[in-house]
């Protein structure tokens, strides 16, 4: 069995198979559900030892899924930062808001159908409440480069900065929260796209609501 450097950066058409198929498995049965003989039946292979040879372990196909979908999502995010501490910004509250929240609607709203929303919801549905710090102390499992998520996690605390009393565990389940909010209405977005709604509502009139409660939470007392 050949070695595996995991994340997976470039991946070939029988991983992004997997990794695609992990991503639909996933949002229907959760991680629990998500086996590795499941996630290989979806992914149309015959060969049950698939996921060992093309990504190592289960750990290493899931962490391969995040790195490629988080990657360009946090390039927009990291660029928006940037836009905003270059202009004076990076303390307004709609700012941080608009680049957590756009750049993961945009990248939905390019990859139709999309399953990334309520695979991220899955996910998190096995994650602490406060998740900052866990993805924070997870992420350094990679301290030989540079992981996608450290952006995410950054604006995070940038955002848990803005709120009543700053850097506190207070803070941070608000912002938390929030994120589980963003991610639990845009997982539903994509579920109304796939079954066709009739009165689907539009991605900018959600990512229009979504914004202004972000900044409510973040301006609350």
């Amino acid at each position: 069995m050949p070695r595996v450097d995991i994340p997976v950066v470039s991946p070939t058409e029988p991983q992004l198979r997997l990794m695609e198929a992990a991503e639909r498995t996933v949002e229907r049965a959760g991680l629990r559900g998500a086996t590795s003989a499941a996630i290989t039946r979806e992914a149309g292979h015959r060969n049950h030892s698939a996921i060992a040879y093309h990504f190592g372990t289960y750990e290493g196909l899931l962490d391969t899924v995040y790195y490629w979908r988080s990657k360009p999502i946090n390039a927009h995010r990291a660029a928006l930062v940037a836009t905003a501490e270059a202009t004076g910004r990076v303390r307004d509250a709609e700012t941080l808001v608009r680049a957590y929240v756009e750049p993961f609607a945009e990248h939905l709203r390019s990859h139709e159908p999309s399953y990334w929303a309520r695979y991220t919801d899955a996910v998190l549905a096995a994650r602490p409440l406060q998740f900052v710090q866990w993805i924070e102390a997870d992420v350094k499992r990679y301290d030989d480069m540079e992981v996608p998520l450290e952006t995410t996690i950054d604006l995070l605390y940038r955002m848990a900065a803005l709120i009543t009393g700053g850097l506190s565990a207070h803070a941070l389940v608000r912002v938390s929260g929030y994120s589980r909010y963003v991610v639990t209405v845009l997982g539903a977005w994509e579920r109304d796209q796939e079954l066709d709604l009739l009165e689907k509502i539009s991605l900018d009139d959600v990512v229009r609501e979504m914004v202004a409660v972000g900044v409510a939470v973040l301006q609350a007392p």
